[in-house]
């Protein structure tokens, strides 16, 4: 993120960057949710206690940065849907 243009708004950020933007959160979505399915899979394999714990906190950590992707790609979608109304 530190090597991200910094932009005071979407306004002044190219459109084509907020479309390289987009696919990049997609992708990002993409790999965190590959990530909580294995970690899914492996806590209902898992009979250890204390890994069952520390597995069911990743599990709820991943689905915190899921949903933040998600957020941010929502808001992502939004800046294109207005500017692209603005012409």
């Amino acid at each position: 993120r530190k090597n991200e243009p910094k932009y005071r708004s979407a306004h002044y950020q190219p459109l084509n960057e907020i479309y390289q933007n987009l696919n990049q959160h997609k992708d990002w979505e993409r790999q965190l949710k590959t990530k909580l399915r294995d970690k899914e899979f492996e806590l209902s394999q898992c009979s250890d206690w204390q890994l069952q714990q520390k597995l069911q906190h990743e599990v709820l950590v991943l689905e915190g940065r899921v949903s933040r992707c998600q957020q941010a790609l929502t808001k992502i979608e939004q800046t294109i849907m207005k500017r692209e109304r603005k012409g």
